[in-house]
């Protein structure tokens, strides 16, 4: 005997309806199996008036006769099961009147799956009281990080107001009133934020300077330019900037050179000019094709102009011979 009185409402509740359901369930169906089979059974006998040979019939009523036994034996089996269902309904009817009144209940062998769901529910219910609890202290510990944030946050403020309010500086000097000073005398020293003009730049002292230490370039100008002729029309131009650093750039110029009488195979460049079949041409790129050889690399300068005339010889004073 087990007293399930301390079971909770709700839980038996559950259980009530679980068991209402299955049982009506289980019946609904062997009622409509033990109604399909009583309309079998009511049945009229199956007449012979056709003229087939005695055989056929005879092995037709035969199987038919042994459909008829299996229905008969599945239906006395199912009304079987269906008396004990409806005696198990009774009991289980009996055990939940007593469960409503919250009276002792002796569970037997049979309703050991009832009790093995019980026994599950309740374990699930504790293990939900278990995770609550851990929940609530989870909860508790955050709170108490969250209130220990708080209070560090109000001491860092009351630090903060604590402290004295700065004071404004003074003002700062418009451009127009900084001096710039046209060199660097490196014999003197001067004052950290002089600015002054060297080497083309503008800098400035970052500390008290002492000779050459101290100085800054803050606007890198041209100190120097050198400007080198490396052929007839190649030049490269040096140029050194106030910190120091050196920048190299090479140009051409295409000039006119005159080259004289076109020479075959000779390489010529853009700007050279020649003589060819008595015209004056001009390259535009390089190349070693003639002059008249078609396309954009000669243009044609001065046209050869047409051959003049013998003139006559006379003599002054006489006759011509």
């Amino acid at each position: 005997m087990r007293d399930v009185t301390r079971i909770p409402d709700e839980l038996l509740s559950v259980i009530a309806r679980a068991i209402r359901l299955h049982v009506q369930t289980y019946c609904a169906t062997f009622a409509a199996r033990l109604e399909a089979l009583e309309k079998v059974e009511a049945r009229e006998p199956i007449v012979n008036v056709t003229s087939f040979p005695v055989k056929d019939h005879t092995e037709t009523i035969d199987s038919l006769r042994r459909v008829q036994e299996t229905h008969d034996r599945r239906a006395v089996e199912d009304r079987r099961t269906l008396d004990r269902l409806m005696s198990n309904f009774d009991r289980i009817t009996e055990r939940m009147v007593a469960l409503e009144a919250r009276e002792p209940i002796a569970l037997t062998a049979n309703s050991k799956e009832h009790t093995e769901a019980i026994e599950s529910l309740r374990r699930a219910n504790e293990a939900r009281e278990r995770q609550a609890i851990e929940d609530r202290r989870a909860i508790d510990r955050l709170q108490d990080g969250l209130n220990t944030l708080a209070d560090r946050v109000n001491e860092r403020i009351k630090r903060l107001e604590a402290r004295p309010v700065p004071k404004d500086g003074e003002h700062g000097r418009d451009a127009f009133e900084i001096d710039v000073l046209p060199a660097i005398d490196f014999a003197r020293d001067y004052p950290r934020g002089t600015l002054a003009q060297h080497r083309g730049g503008l800098w400035r002292a970052h500390a008290n300077t002492h000779g050459e230490h101290g100085w800054s370039c803050v606007v890198d100008g041209i100190a120097a330019t050198h400007v080198t002729m490396d052929s007839e029309r190649s030049f490269t131009v040096h140029m050194e900037r106030a910190g120091g650093a050196h920048e190299t750039a090479t140009f051409a110029l295409p000039v006119l050179i005159y080259r004289g009488v076109h020479q075959a195979g000779e390489t010529y460049r853009a700007g050279d000019v020649v003589t060819w079949a008595g015209s004056l041409w001009h390259c535009n790129a390089t190349t070693d094709t003639k002059p008249d050889a078609g396309g954009d690399a000669w243009t044609l300068a001065a046209k050869r102009g047409r051959d003049g005339k013998d003139a006559r010889m006379s003599l002054v004073g006489g006759s011509a011979a």
